[in-house]
């Protein structure tokens, strides 16, 4: 669980400020003559948006391995694979048997990689996005507005 969330978690937030500091300072040097202050308030709240998008792709990204993992983990342990089952020719065997199940967070990592190569551990990440991206980018605006509603300053205006 740690090789997920902690990728996440870190890419999350550590991208989120930097994006944050990088992008209004950027725009305080471009539109306001390097006054951030004096930034239009739309152009204010454009940023905790764009941030939190670029994020999204930074959290996934650094996450999603560590998900591919979970689930070659946990796949081996629950899911009966019927022997001899052909679904073209309609033969079916009922010897039921399991794969051998992953032992460890590295031999999870083996297996996807012996199977797919190392671009295995990115398989699926266009779904990722879609589903954890759109999540991300609602939790960091939220967040930033909560923040301004308290009195604190928009992440990376100071």
């Amino acid at each position: 669980m740690l090789c997920k969330q902690v990728p996440y978690t870190m890419g999350k937030q550590v991208s989120f400020d930097l994006f944050c500091s990088l992008i209004f300072s950027s725009l305080a040097l471009a539109l306001a003559g390097g006054d951030g202050a004096a930034l239009d308030p739309r152009a204010k709240a454009a940023v905790p948006f764009l941030a939190a998008c670029l994020t999204s792709v930074i959290a996934c990204v650094l996450s999603h391995p560590g998900d591919m993992v979970l689930t070659e983990y946990f796949k081996g342990a629950s899911l009966p694979v019927v022997k001899g089952f052909s679904v073209a020719k309609g033969a079916r065997s009922s010897a039921l048997t399991k794969p051998p199940p992953v032992q460890s967070t590295l031999g999870a990592v083996r297996a996807i990689i012996a199977r797919d190569g190392p671009l295995g551990l990115f398989a699926g990440l266009k779904a990722r996005f879609l589903h954890v991206a759109a999540i991300i980018i609602v939790q960091l605006v939220v967040y930033d507005a909560i923040k301004q509603a308290l009195g604190l300053p928009s992440t990376g205006s100071h």
